[in-house]
């Protein structure tokens, strides 16, 4: 029917309001002032318009395809929604199917599909989040960066490395735990990371498992990590802190159980719980060897003992026991083949340059070195022996093959033996005794220079320590009895003999002499002396004895009347001589 350009009222079909029929009847359009209604059969639907406000709870369709979906488009109908299955949606684009909608979810029906994309989203409202807990689930936090948040906060992140951080979100590593993360209360079971494991199709080529503190960038980081113990404010500049052991339950191979680069340095403390444990301490791994240096930057080393007090301190212990051998649990021992050297002492680090002294043992044999100090040798070579103990007990100095218990060879002026000490008394003195007797009682036998009370540079032989023997001083004075003798042979007390005659002989030929005139002096000139008892005074200048006394004259007496009878030594006293 055509409705032509009449007005309302006049228009050839017009639906006025009522009431619809009080049964549906197939075919009937009805409208009851607010909605248009179809019936079909004996339903009645009700029929919506564009701005109209009239609805309905239910469109039936057929199920159509993905190429001729039930509900399309104008222009597009090979794009909507139709009925893939039995309690299943699909939508379908361009004739294809595009996902399928039921009970199990939203599926793209084919690998790489459709995708189901949104807004970025925020820590505080992630794109897909949970009814209820709006602040909680997944967002794009930046270019090809998928992040979580819990309570309107980031807690996870995967970087477009694939990195994963947990606590942070710049995470340099495949997993980086930070910001205080713990994993704790796992009621006895494991926490497990597995940096390489083998698998079908998979490898042991191994990989590593990198615990950073502080800025993870290497050099110069700060902080530490810790197992089983939160490190007090002084130990914060190290790596790795333990509360508790290092244990491994395997045997350590060549490469040892530590390992550091080749620049680093790590302190190691071992406690076995075995009777016999070892530990092994290897430089490195490579074929050349490096050094080990214990206490580089100070301290000191203690071996058997807690409170060392040198650079290496032995325990006090570690002695050698009354049989002559090392203790036999905690002797310190050094060992050697039967030419090596047990002991090197050098004066610089230079290893051509060093000149020191090198000890060894060299077999036991008695013609063999049992004990060697060698001089001139560097850290490269041996020098020159300068002491050596034989296997047979004989001791050489200057001398690699002694012939005597002690045997000296000297190569210079001063002899074979030197002994140079200072001017106090008996500083190079030799002492000899009995084994039977005391040091410092009678029967020593003392020889030396600058023996007590002696002049400085005299040389004397003492019989007992207060017992004076024989004195030579510098000048060539020679004193028996006589600290100080004052002439070239001096007695201490009267007392000399000889087998014989009590005499001594003095040449008194007149063919030795040049007389130059006769004595014309007579018994007055003697008459003049004086002859008395004396004893020389105690603690006399000339060390005189003054036990005895004697008959004789006074020097000056004889000074007076026979002048040329009378000298005076270098101290001014006089003395009388004659022929």
């Amino acid at each position: 029917m055509k409705a032509g350009t009449a007005t309302a009222s006049t228009a050839p079909l017009k639906f006025t309001a009522g009431t619809v029929l009080t049964s549906p009847e197939n075919g009937a359009f009805e409208y009851d002032g607010t909605n248009y209604y179809l019936t079909i059969g004996t339903t009645r639907l009700a029929i919506p318009l564009a701005g109209g406000s009239a609805s309905y709870s239910s469109i039936n369709a057929g199920a159509g395809t993905a190429a001729a979906p039930s509900h399309s488009f104008t222009g597009d109908l090979d794009t909507g929604i139709f009925s893939s299955g039995a309690d299943s949606i699909g939508l379908a684009a361009g004739g294809s199917k595009v996902f399928d909608v039921s009970s199990a979810g939203l599926v793209s029906p084919t690998t790489g599909g459709a995708s189901v994309a949104s807004a970025n989203g925020t820590a505080a409202t992630p794109t897909y989040s949970f009814a209820g807990d709006l602040g909680t689930g997944w967002f794009r936090a930046a270019a090809s960066t998928l992040a979580a948040s819990t309570g309107g906060t980031e807690k996870l992140r995967i970087t477009p490395a694939g990195y994963l951080g947990i606590g942070t979100t710049a995470p340099v590593g495949t997993l980086e735990v930070a910001g205080g993360t713990a994993a704790a209360s796992t009621d006895g079971s494991s926490i497990k990371l597995t940096a390489q494991s083998a698998g079908a199709g998979g490898n042991n080529s191994g990989g590593h498992i990198l615990l950073y503190a502080g800025a993870k960038t290497g050099s110069g980081q700060v902080g530490s990590v810790g197992v089983g113990a939160t490190p007090p404010s002084w130990m914060q500049a190290n790596s790795l802190i333990v509360a508790g052991q290092l244990y491994s339950n395997t045997s350590i191979g060549s490469s040892g159980a530590i390992n550091s680069s080749a620049s680093g340095t790590f302190p190691i403390v071992y406690g076995g719980t075995g009777a016999s444990g070892v530990l092994t301490i290897d430089s490195t791994s490579h074929a050349t060897k490096g050094n080990i240096n214990l206490a580089p930057s100070g301290g000191n080393v203690g071996i058997g003992t807690t409170a060392p007090g040198t650079l290496l301190s032995n325990h006090a212990s570690n002695t050698v026991d009354a049989a002559g051998a090392g203790h036999s649990t905690s002797a310190l021992d050094w060992s050697a083949n039967s030419t090596g050297y047990v002991g090197a002492f050098f004066n610089a680090s230079s290893a051509a340059a060093a000149n020191g002294v090198l000890i060894k043992g060299a077999g036991t044999a008695s013609t063999n070195a049992l004990l060697s100090v060698d001089s001139g040798s560097t850290q490269n070579s041996g020098g020159s022996a300068l002491f050596r103990v034989l296997g047979n007990g004989n001791v050489g100095i200057g001398t690699t093959a002694p012939a005597a218990k002690l045997q000296v060879v000297g190569s210079s002026n001063y002899g074979t033996a030197e002994i140079v000490g200072s001017t106090a008394d008996s500083e190079t003195a030799i002492g000899f005794r009995a084994t039977n007797v005391a040091r410092g009682s009678a029967g020593n036998f003392v020889i030396g220079a600058n023996l007590a009370g002696m002049p400085v540079g005299s040389f004397g032989i003492f019989a007992a320590p207060a017992a004076k023997a024989i004195t030579l001083l510098s000048n060539g004075n020679l004193g028996i009895g006589v600290l100080n003798p004052t002439y070239l042979l001096q007695l201490g007390t009267d007392s000399a003999a000889k087998p014989g005659t009590s005499t001594w002989t003095i040449a008194s030929d007149e063919r030795l002499k040049d007389i130059r005139a006769p004595f014309t002096r007579g018994l007055s000139d003697l008459e003049k002396l004086h002859t008395i008892y004396f004893r020389y005074k105690a603690h006399n200048p000339l060390d005189l004895p003054s036990e005895k006394e004697y008959v004789g004259i006074r020097a000056q007496d004889a000074e007076k009347a026979i002048p040329e009878s009378v000298s005076r030594d270098e101290k001014g006293y006089l003395h009388v001589t004659n022929d």
